[in-house]
Protein backbone atom coordinates (compact mmCIF):
# COMPACT_ATOMS: atom_id res chain seq x y z
CA UNK A 1 0.00 0.00 0.00
CA UNK A 2 1.51 3.06 -0.65
CA UNK A 3 2.43 5.69 2.12
CA UNK A 4 0.44 8.85 2.91
CA UNK A 5 2.83 10.68 1.61
CA UNK A 6 2.28 9.35 -1.92
CA UNK A 7 1.15 13.24 -3.68
CA UNK A 8 -0.63 14.09 -6.49
CA UNK A 9 2.79 14.76 -8.55
CA UNK A 10 4.12 11.35 -7.72
CA UNK A 11 0.39 9.40 -9.26
CA UNK A 12 1.55 11.98 -12.17
CA UNK A 13 4.49 10.69 -13.18
CA UNK A 14 3.72 7.00 -11.92
CA UNK A 15 0.39 7.42 -14.02
CA UNK A 16 3.05 8.09 -17.46
CA UNK A 17 5.28 5.78 -16.58
CA UNK A 18 2.23 3.22 -16.53
CA UNK A 19 1.21 4.93 -19.65
CA UNK A 20 4.40 4.35 -21.42
CA UNK A 21 4.77 0.51 -20.81
CA UNK A 22 1.49 -0.20 -21.84
CA UNK A 23 1.98 1.95 -25.07
CA UNK A 24 5.22 0.15 -25.58
CA UNK A 25 3.39 -3.15 -25.21
CA UNK A 26 0.70 -2.23 -27.55
CA UNK A 27 2.89 -1.89 -29.98
CA UNK A 28 4.45 -4.98 -29.95
CA UNK A 29 0.98 -6.49 -30.31
CA UNK A 30 0.47 -7.74 -26.64
CA UNK A 31 -3.26 -6.60 -26.34
CA UNK A 32 -4.64 -8.15 -29.38
CA UNK A 33 -8.36 -7.33 -30.55
CA UNK A 34 -10.61 -10.34 -29.20
CA UNK A 35 -11.83 -11.56 -32.86
CA UNK A 36 -9.84 -10.92 -35.89
CA UNK A 37 -6.36 -9.30 -36.03
CA UNK A 38 -4.93 -7.04 -33.69
CA UNK A 39 -6.52 -3.15 -34.31
CA UNK A 40 -5.25 -0.13 -32.38
CA UNK A 41 -8.67 1.16 -31.03
CA UNK A 42 -9.14 -1.96 -29.07
CA UNK A 43 -5.53 -1.78 -27.75
CA UNK A 44 -6.16 1.53 -27.28
CA UNK A 45 -9.43 0.48 -24.84
CA UNK A 46 -7.31 -2.00 -22.84
CA UNK A 47 -4.67 0.38 -22.02
CA UNK A 48 -6.97 2.85 -21.05
CA UNK A 49 -8.92 0.54 -18.45
CA UNK A 50 -5.36 -0.77 -17.17
CA UNK A 51 -4.45 2.87 -16.49
CA UNK A 52 -8.17 3.09 -14.60
CA UNK A 53 -7.42 0.50 -12.68
CA UNK A 54 -4.29 1.33 -11.90
CA UNK A 55 -4.70 5.25 -10.93
CA UNK A 56 -7.94 4.27 -8.71
CA UNK A 57 -5.41 1.36 -6.93
CA UNK A 58 -3.05 4.55 -6.09
CA UNK A 59 -5.46 7.01 -5.07
CA UNK A 60 -7.29 4.34 -2.97
CA UNK A 61 -4.02 3.05 -1.56
CA UNK A 62 -3.31 7.15 -0.91
CA UNK A 63 -6.73 8.03 0.54
CA UNK A 64 -6.69 4.80 3.01
CA UNK A 65 -3.32 5.22 4.31
CA UNK A 66 -2.86 5.97 7.99
CA UNK A 67 -1.01 8.92 8.83
CA UNK A 68 1.15 8.64 12.18
CA UNK A 69 0.91 11.00 14.53
CA UNK A 70 4.55 11.42 14.27
CA UNK A 71 3.96 12.52 10.19
CA UNK A 72 0.80 14.91 11.73
CA UNK A 73 3.73 16.23 14.18
CA UNK A 74 6.03 16.89 11.90
CA UNK A 75 3.73 18.65 9.08
CA UNK A 76 2.66 20.76 12.13
CA UNK A 77 5.87 22.03 12.51
CA UNK A 78 6.30 22.86 8.76
CA UNK A 79 2.95 24.42 8.72
CA UNK A 80 4.01 26.74 11.24
CA UNK A 81 7.71 27.50 9.77
CA UNK A 82 5.61 28.26 6.40
CA UNK A 83 3.18 30.64 8.18
CA UNK A 84 6.15 32.36 10.05
CA UNK A 85 7.87 32.52 6.53
CA UNK A 86 4.94 34.01 5.09
CA UNK A 87 4.82 36.65 7.48
CA UNK A 88 8.21 37.33 7.51
CA UNK A 89 7.91 37.92 3.69
CA UNK A 90 4.41 40.25 4.51
CA UNK A 91 6.95 42.40 6.94
CA UNK A 92 9.86 42.24 4.91
CA UNK A 93 7.68 43.61 1.52
CA UNK A 94 6.02 46.06 3.47
CA UNK A 95 2.20 44.22 2.75
CA UNK A 96 0.79 43.31 5.42
CA UNK A 97 -2.41 44.41 6.15
CA UNK A 98 -5.02 44.20 8.79
CA UNK A 99 -6.20 40.85 6.73
CA UNK A 100 -3.90 38.48 4.85
CA UNK A 101 -5.13 35.16 3.13
CA UNK A 102 -2.49 32.63 3.67
CA UNK A 103 -4.81 29.90 2.59
CA UNK A 104 -2.54 28.78 -0.30
CA UNK A 105 -0.01 28.11 2.23
CA UNK A 106 -2.13 26.41 4.70
CA UNK A 107 -3.76 24.07 2.05
CA UNK A 108 -0.18 23.01 1.02
CA UNK A 109 -0.35 21.00 4.39
CA UNK A 110 -3.76 20.46 4.87
CA UNK A 111 -5.16 19.55 1.34
CA UNK A 112 -8.85 19.64 0.51
CA UNK A 113 -10.53 15.91 1.63
CA UNK A 114 -8.06 15.65 4.93
CA UNK A 115 -10.12 13.87 7.82
CA UNK A 116 -10.99 16.11 9.81
CA UNK A 117 -9.11 14.98 13.03
CA UNK A 118 -5.91 14.89 11.10
CA UNK A 119 -6.81 18.70 10.03
CA UNK A 120 -7.59 19.29 13.45
CA UNK A 121 -3.93 17.83 15.02
CA UNK A 122 -2.09 19.24 12.47
CA UNK A 123 -3.06 22.30 13.61
CA UNK A 124 -2.54 21.65 17.33
CA UNK A 125 0.58 20.92 16.18
CA UNK A 126 1.54 24.12 14.54
CA UNK A 127 0.49 25.73 17.57
CA UNK A 128 -3.31 26.73 17.04
CA UNK A 129 -6.02 26.29 19.46
CA UNK A 130 -8.64 24.26 17.88
CA UNK A 131 -12.26 25.50 18.94
CA UNK A 132 -14.94 22.67 19.42
CA UNK A 133 -16.70 21.48 16.38
CA UNK A 134 -20.20 23.13 16.22
CA UNK A 135 -23.25 21.49 16.66
CA UNK A 136 -25.58 20.17 13.59
CA UNK A 137 -27.78 23.86 14.43
CA UNK A 138 -25.51 26.66 15.75
CA UNK A 139 -27.35 29.52 17.16
CA UNK A 140 -25.62 31.63 14.87
CA UNK A 141 -26.52 33.04 11.48
CA UNK A 142 -22.88 33.48 10.02
CA UNK A 143 -22.28 31.73 6.33
CA UNK A 144 -19.22 29.97 8.46
CA UNK A 145 -21.12 28.68 11.62
CA UNK A 146 -20.49 24.80 11.06
CA UNK A 147 -17.00 25.25 10.28
CA UNK A 148 -13.96 24.56 12.53
CA UNK A 149 -11.81 27.56 13.94
CA UNK A 150 -8.32 27.22 14.34
CA UNK A 151 -6.30 30.52 16.20
CA UNK A 152 -3.00 30.92 17.37
CA UNK A 153 -4.12 34.80 19.72
CA UNK A 154 -0.41 36.28 19.83
CA UNK A 155 1.68 35.21 16.57
CA UNK A 156 3.91 37.81 16.77
CA UNK A 157 4.91 39.26 20.68
CA UNK A 158 7.35 41.67 19.00
CA UNK A 159 3.98 43.22 16.78
CA UNK A 160 3.27 45.46 20.01
CA UNK A 161 1.39 48.13 19.94
CA UNK A 162 -0.07 46.02 17.34
CA UNK A 163 -1.38 42.68 17.49
CA UNK A 164 -1.26 39.63 15.35
CA UNK A 165 -2.79 36.46 15.44
CA UNK A 166 -3.64 33.71 12.85
CA UNK A 167 -6.69 31.76 12.64
CA UNK A 168 -7.91 28.91 9.97
CA UNK A 169 -11.28 27.86 9.07
CA UNK A 170 -12.38 24.24 8.52
CA UNK A 171 -15.69 23.64 6.31
CA UNK A 172 -17.42 20.25 6.67
CA UNK A 173 -18.98 18.79 3.72
CA UNK A 174 -22.40 19.16 5.48
CA UNK A 175 -23.87 20.74 8.50
CA UNK A 176 -22.49 18.33 11.50
CA UNK A 177 -20.48 16.21 9.33
CA UNK A 178 -16.69 16.07 9.96
CA UNK A 179 -15.51 13.78 8.31
CA UNK A 180 -13.46 15.82 5.27
CA UNK A 181 -12.73 18.74 5.26
CA UNK A 182 -14.32 20.62 2.31
CA UNK A 183 -13.10 23.98 2.68
CA UNK A 184 -10.32 26.28 4.06
CA UNK A 185 -9.88 29.55 4.98
CA UNK A 186 -6.99 30.87 6.34
CA UNK A 187 -5.29 34.83 7.49
CA UNK A 188 -3.08 36.49 9.33
CA UNK A 189 -4.41 39.41 10.91
CA UNK A 190 -3.46 42.57 12.49
CA UNK A 191 -5.09 44.79 14.83
CA UNK A 192 -3.97 47.82 16.44
CA UNK A 193 -4.60 47.56 20.29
Amino acid sequence: MPSAELHLSEIARLVSVVKRALASRMLEGHFPAKNGPPRLRSKRIEMNRILSIVVGCLLLGTANADITSDVLEQRGKQLHSAIKQTYKQLLDTRSLKPSNDITEVVVRYIPIGTSFDEAEQMLRNSGFRVEHRPSANPPSTFPWRYDVIAVIDSFDWTAFPSKVSVSVNLSPKAPGNYDKVSGIHAVIARSDL
